[in-house]
């Protein structure tokens, strides 16, 4: 049986990967492997506690990923090891969006601690209806998170997140949300109308309490 990690400050790293899964858990180490994190100590104070409780992380592991992230960006994450760029490809290179402008998304990226859900949700919705459906405990994350998470989840467990899926975040570009997508196992980056009511669904994260 598992003892109670309850605290008041939040949860340490290890509580928290041992309550929502090692399969399920993007810490300090992986965000160092990954993309080469050497935090500071101004940001080491900000992330020693996890910000959630253990109820909150409870039954979670199928479901959802709790992972660290920083600000960085999809040029630095490709200098850093080559293995990502096999998924960044398409977002370096991707001239009609101008992605090498993604260091202005990159602001409240983190570093933080993010409860992202793992599948895209509420489909055949436009943008308005589909914040409406939110759960009170849910918002819509930055692309910069959802693809820092799903690279550093490919590298490390060798599984694609949205694999074969759109999915709105909360950026928007040319007048519509920025979608990410993953078809053949690189992500890319569109402009869609928020009118849009197809196959595209929302990316969501908890909010702790």
């Amino acid at each position: 049986m598992r003892k109670s990690v309850k605290t008041t400050g939040g949860l340490s790293q290890e509580a928290a990967q041992e309550i929502i899964g090692r399969d399920s858990f993007l810490g300090l180490g992986e965000s160092r492997e990954v993309f080469g994190i050497s935090p500071s100590n101004g940001e080491m104070k900000r992330i020693y506690r996890v910000p959630f409780t253990e109820e909150e992380l409870e039954g979670r592991s199928d479901t959802h990923i709790l992972a660290l992230v920083f600000p960085i960006s999809p040029s630095r994450a490709a200098r850093k090891d080559v293995r990502n760029r096999r998924y960044l490809h398409h977002i370096l290179y991707e001239e009609c969006l101008k992605w090498e402008g993604m260091e202005l998304f990159m602001q409240d990226c983190g570093p933080r601690w993010v409860l992202l859900y793992k599948k895209a949700k509420h489909h055949l919705h436009t943008w308005e209806e589909q914040l409406e459906l939110l759960e009170a405990n849910e918002k819509v994350p930055p692309a910069s998170v959802l693809l820092c998470i799903a690279i550093e989840y490919a590298i490390v467990t060798g599984r694609i997140l949205f694999e074969g899926s759109c999915i709105r975040c909360r950026d928007t570009i040319n007048g519509g949300s920025i979608v990410i997508s993953n078809y053949g196992r690189e992500y890319k980056a569109l402009p869609y109308c928020d009118d849009y009511k197809g196959f595209v669904g929302i990316a969501t994260e908890i909010v702790p309490d």
